[in-house]
């Protein structure tokens, strides 16, 4: 069609490589998708997990919340006068039927 083969050819090969770097952004991107909708936060089984805690951490030992700050992955840093703590809390879809027991020793 009047357009030298080598120029056609080289446009090509450009056009695959822009496709070929399109396509791998598009896989990143579904998979921060994913991520993100894995990571959706239910704030109702977070309190209802917070109040089990609560009500059983006095009866805990010492050993006992030293477990649960380990199991909870709880950081603590102090800069000045700036206390921050990070955590996380391990979910199940539902919590409605969780109940917690003493841990038994011996």
């Amino acid at each position: 069609m009047g357009f030298p083969e080598e120029i056609v050819i080289k446009e090509n090969q450009k056009f695959n490589g822009d496709r070929a770097v399109l396509l791998e952004r598009k896989a990143e991107l579904e998979a921060k998708i994913g991520q993100t909708q894995r990571a959706v936060v239910d704030m109702d089984n977070i309190k209802l997990a917070c109040e089990i805690v609560s009500q059983k951490l006095g009866s805990l030992t010492y050993e006992d919340k030293r477990l649960a700050l380990k199991a909870l992955d709880i950081k603590v840093w102090i800069k000045h006068n700036e206390l921050t703590m990070e955590g996380s809390i391990p979910m199940v879809d539902d919590l409605s039927n969780l109940t917690v027991t003493s841990r038994c020793s011996g």
